[in-house]
């Protein structure tokens, strides 16, 4: 039988994990909005992650030899997401660059586990690897995906609406989401009067 701390602790618990999720999911909406409206300023800020990033790699590659295989593939990772710069926020997904930068994502996530598999560190010590050198870029993709400039109908000098009649990119996620929307029926791309 339960004793009554252990049922509080439990329902405690349960409560934060939910305001967690609901803050966290707020936070996100917030950096979307922000992505989506401050287009230069956000590609400015991955290319600094994707460095910083890329630093921290080169720092354990050269002071932690335990860490040499997974910071090498960081290494990769965060070149190849230097890559998807250029075009940024017309990010492709199917694009040979993307793939390769989300089969590098994948493969510095194995190696990674595999290490921390293997060795022993302290909690704290993981979650900070996991999320400054290996899910800090793709993270800011995925906020960012949304962040084209299709997202929002501009106006030019004239007044008249520019980017309002016409559709998402085929590559973006605002795309995929519209052609998921049109083939399952869940809402007209007309409107009626």
């Amino acid at each position: 039988m339960a004793s009554p701390m252990e049922v509080l602790s439990v329902l405690n618990t349960l409560l934060l994990c939910v305001f967690g999720f609901f803050c966290f999911s707020a936070g996100l909406n917030l950096l979307a909005e922000l992505a989506e409206e401050n287009i230069g300023t956000t590609k400015r800020i991955f290319k600094y992650i994707i460095l910083v990033c890329g630093g921290l790699n080169v720092i354990l590659l050269v002071t932690s030899s335990a860490l040499f295989y997974s910071s090498l593939v960081g290494l990769a990772a965060n070149c190849l997401y230097l890559t998807l710069l250029p075009k940024y926020p017309m990010l492709e997904l199917m694009s040979v660059n993307c793939i390769l930068a989300f089969i590098f994502l994948c493969a510095h996530n194995v190696v990674v586990f595999a290490h921390f598999a293997v060795r022993w560190y302290p909690l704290d010590q993981v979650v900070a690897y996991m999320v400054l050198c290996v899910w800090g870029p793709p993270f800011w993709v995925f906020i960012s995906c949304s962040a084209n400039e299709l997202a929002l109908p501009s106006t030019s000098v004239a007044g008249n609406h520019m980017n309002a009649d016409r559709k998402a990119p085929r590559g973006s996620l605002l795309g995929f989401f519209k052609y998921l929307q049109d083939k399952l029926g869940l809402g007209s791309s007309q409107k009626t009067l």
